[in-house]
């Protein structure tokens, strides 16, 4: 009886050193697998410029008034990236001239500009990353990393020279939910390095492993996984 006990201490002991060990490397397996989404979404989007000039919008198109009401930029990024219909369930919604389609003439993912030529995306392989609704019955689909955040997208508004916040509602996951980063200000250097934008085309962002935004500008530690800091 005392052998047992004794073995069954020592197996709690390896059980009690091991356990944080082996969260650690979850974690950190989890923060690779998003910082290389954040990557490969940062490609689709320069791939989408190759072929219509411009980044995927992050205020809702002039013409979806009817049929994208509420939609931002988080849920406009999967939209543009993949190609897939407002309601799920009908053709394709392209992008063409400045102006929203309601159809393509295309079902599933991808869309064409015309009924009967080219078909564009999915970009990078973005109808394979991780997607999830705001609420259940929500038929907008955010891009959620490994930790289950939403990946936050905005594009930078050259008329204004800045970035709107308004075009992302807060994150409504995670344990310090709703929440969302202080933007502008979350995308601009340290005043000791400028102040000036990390990025004038478009950024994209999540809270990380702490679910929580703390910009890299008042936090140099931060665990914020972004397309404008290095990993």
């Amino acid at each position: 009886m005392i052998e047992l006990m004794v073995v069954i201490a020592i197996i709690g002991l390896l059980m009690a050193i091991l356990l944080p060990a082996l969260g650690q490397v979850q974690n950190q397996m989890r923060r690779t697998a998003s910082t290389v989404m954040i990557r490969m979404l940062d490609s689709a989007c320069r791939e989408y410029h190759n072929d219509f000039g411009d980044y995927p919008p992050s205020a809702r198109p002039a013409g979806a008034e009817d049929y994208l009401p509420n939609w931002e930029g988080k849920y406009l990024l999967p939209l543009f990236l993949t190609g897939y219909a407002p309601d799920l369930g009908q053709t394709g919604v392209p992008f063409d001239a400045g102006q929203m389609h309601e159809d393509d003439g295309k079902d599933g993912f991808g869309f064409r500009v015309a009924p009967r030529g080219r078909v564009y995306g999915p970009y990078q392989g973005a109808d394979d990353f991780d997607m999830k609704p705001r609420a259940d019955g929500d038929p907008r689909l955010a891009f959620v990393d490994a930790f289950g955040n939403q990946v936050f997208y905005y594009r930078f508004d050259e008329g204004a020279e800045t970035y709107h916040a308004e075009h992302n509602d807060p994150d409504p996951f995670g344990p310090y939910a709703p929440q969302e980063p202080n933007l502008p200000d979350y995308a601009r250097r340290p005043e000791e390095q400028g102040g000036g934008f990390f990025r004038t085309n478009f950024i994209l962002m999540t809270k990380g492993p702490n679910q929580r935004f703390e910009a890299l500008r008042n936090n140099p530690e931060t665990d914020d996984i972004t397309n404008f800091r290095s990993e």
